[in-house]
This record gives C-alpha cells, structure tokens and sequence, in this order.
C-alpha cells in the first residue's frame, strides 16, 4: 500500500495475479478497523468510497498507525478539495445553498 497526499495505492503480484488499485483520497466515505477473515486478528482496514465499492486490506503490522495515517492524509486532501471550491459568491448565477448543501453532506461524511 502506497500513501500520498492525494491518492491512497495498492499493488500486488502475488501467484502470478496482478492488482493495481488507485483511490482518490476525496472518494473515501468511509474507513473502519476490522478483523481478518476469519476474525481472529485485529490486522485489518476496510475502505469504502462514495460510489459504493469497499476494499479489504489485511496482515497489517501495524495497522492502528497505517490506519492514523490514511485518516489524517485523508481530512488533508478533503480539506485542499474543500478550500478549492469557489464561494457561491464568485460563481455567476449560483446561490450559496448549493455550495452549503456540498460541504453539510461532506461534513456529514467526515471529511473534514
């Protein structure tokens, strides 16, 4: 797994299957700490994005950090995508409720 301001990546070649994986760390609705698969270990973070897939990554060593990190990269990169959006004032024609609207449902998401 590969962390940076923007995206949170994952590759694997493992027997032969190749998996590349790139998540825009705005997309992440949601991240929980789990179990592994068979719900013995705690060594395991699931990543949903907001159109709804869900990752499982597991055989973490030290997934309380990794989890940390990718909590605060993300409220990072939520926070630069949330001072990019022009004020309602600075768009022709538009009213603040659309704006509003955007960042009660970001907020609500918790992301930022």
């Amino acid at each position: 797994m590969y962390l940076s301001e923007n995206f949170l990546c994952f590759y694997s070649y493992i027997l032969g299957i190749e998996t590349k994986l790139v998540i825009d760390l705005k997309d992440i609705a949601s991240i929980t700490k789990e179990k592994s698969a068979k719900g013995l270990l705690p060594n395991a973070i699931q990543i949903a994005t907001v159109a709804g897939e869900e990752h499982f990554f597991l055989n973490f060593f030290h997934r309380d950090s990794t989890f940390e990190a990718i909590q605060q990269v993300t409220a990072d990169a939520m926070q630069r995508f949330l001072n990019s959006v022009p004020s309602a004032s600075a768009l022709p024609g538009s009213s603040t409720s659309g704006i509003l609207r955007i960042r009660h449902e970001l907020l609500f998401l918790g992301k930022c």
